[in-house]
């Protein structure tokens, strides 16, 4: 009976199914190391998966690839292709071995479902995630869901970097590469909402704006709170319209003590439950940090820092800030911090 139990025991040990919440981390399981585990798509988009077997003697270091639904998502040699919005399975295996890469494929809209009022007269959409750029293609997008975010890989940041980055200084829309450390260097602004989607259709909010957003519209502190969506913090803005998805809460404003204002209670939501929150249409903004020269050791993860298209009399710039216990409206920074764009789009 115990020899029986013993090689249970190892046969549990060989065949093994591990997942991975962050997508910049790896899974070793018995042997098979890949690089994600968890992958939020959009239609359209494919992302190679690396998987190494060790150790390097191994007899059988060949790695067959599987999917559960070809109608959402395809595999070939590493290779995962979005097709269509829904949910599937990726299969890595070697030998005995295999893990499972959750995949979720959503649709590539380009905006939020619902307006926000950034005035008393003027409603927005806010952009599907925050404004990245690829170096080396010269290519402008938005990131392919809310609480995506580059973090330090910013830190490669030039002209031949053959990857996105998210960290812009203030109205660098002509020159999105440019990691100077000299404020003068940043005095003449171009809006990057000209450089994607044809040009006049997106704009960086003013910081007017943001202000309004946060304080001026009708039930203004009920509209927006800290929020922890898939692991990543950041910061919830619902929209004027707002009607809250059955089965989910939402703990909303601030108080406000010695001239700062403090979140009340974070919410927790999974990407599941973020999905229902993102369509009644919520926009999250992640905690991205900011960079400065090539150095982003500076908040990721625990700070947000916005632009807005307005200048400050004495060379700053103006922008949307928060942080874990509270959020700041109208700091004027300087422009050679690289921070987070969120574009919007008037009705």
């Amino acid at each position: 009976m115990k020899k029986v139990l013993f090689y249970w025991l190892i046969a549990l040990a060989l065949f093994a199914v591990y997942s991975c919440k962050d997508d910049e981390e790896t899974i070793a399981v018995s042997g098979l190391t890949i690089d994600k585990g968890s992958l939020t798509l959009v239609e359209g988009e494919t992302i190679t998966l690396t998987a190494t077997v060790t150790p390097d003697n191994a007899t059988d270091k060949a790695v067959s690839w599987a999917t559960s639904d070809a109608a959402v998502a395809t595999v070939s040699e590493g290779k995962v292709s979005a097709v269509k919005e829904g949910e599937a399975t990726i299969t890595a295996k070697s030998g005995f071995i295999t893990v499972v890469i959750w995949v979720t494929v959503r649709s590539h809209n380009l905006y939020t479902s619902k307006a926000f009022s950034v005035s008393a007269t003027k409603k927005v959409y806010f952009s599907s995630g925050n404004l990245q750029y690829h170096c080396k293609n010269k290519e402008w997008r938005f990131a392919p869901f809310q609480y995506y975010r580059i973090g330090y890989v910013n830190e490669n940041i030039s002209d031949d970097y053959d990857g996105y980055i998210d960290l812009f200084g203030w109205g660098t829309g002509n020159n999105p590469t440019l990691a100077s450390s000299n404020n003068e260097d940043y005095t003449t602004f171009a809006d990057w909402g000209s450089k994607i989607d044809g040009g006049d259709v997106w704009q960086t909010p003013t910081s007017d704006e943001w202000a309004y957003l946060i304080t001026g519209r009708e039930n203004a502190s009920e509209k927006y709170g800290v929020a922890e969506v898939d692991g990543v913090q950041g910061l919830i803005l619902l929209p004027d319209d707002w009607m809250l998805p059955a089965g989910l809460s939402f703990n909303s404003g601030v108080t406000s003590e010695f001239g700062e204002r403090y979140y009340k209670t974070k919410n927790n939501y999974s990407s599941g439950d973020w999905h229902k929150m993102e369509s009644a249409g919520a926009v999250f903004l992640p905690t991205t940090g900011l960079r400065h020269g090539t150095d982003v050791g500076l908040g990721v993860g625990e700070c947000g820092y916005y632009w807005s298209s307005s200048a400050n009399n004495d060379g700053n710039a103006w922008d949307l800030e928060f942080f874990s216990d509270s959020v700041g409206l109208g700091y004027p920074g300087d422009g050679s911090f690289a921070h987070s764009v969120r574009l919007v789009r008037p009705l």
